[in-house]
């Protein structure tokens, strides 16, 4: 069961991150289309594809304690990328 859930879970990182990579459009409604911020961007981008590549490669040889260290790592990711988003939303006011 939590093999599927992280395959589950590592297959929408993997396509937020691609669309992300395709698409940044639609954040730089929110922020400024600055060379920086494009920067910024992709390698958040490129960070969620790598995460979602390994979470399918460890998937095969996941443990509960694994699991939970994967999550973890994708949730502390998350909080370091809305941060300082939000920073920079704040900066555009």
């Amino acid at each position: 069961m939590t093999t599927i859930l992280v395959v589950i879970f590592s297959l929408v990182l993997l396509s937020v991150g691609i669309f992300m990579c395709k698409q940044p459009q639609g954040l730089f409604q929110l922020i400024q289309s600055t060379p920086q911020n494009q920067k910024f961007i992709k390698r958040y981008s490129y960070t969620l594809i790598g995460l979602g590549i390994i979470g399918l490669i460890s998937s095969f040889f996941l443990t509960k304690v694994m699991a939970l260290w994967f999550i973890g790592l994708v949730l502390l990711l998350s909080m370091v990328f809305s941060l300082q988003f939000s920073k920079k939303m704040s900066a555009r006011l």
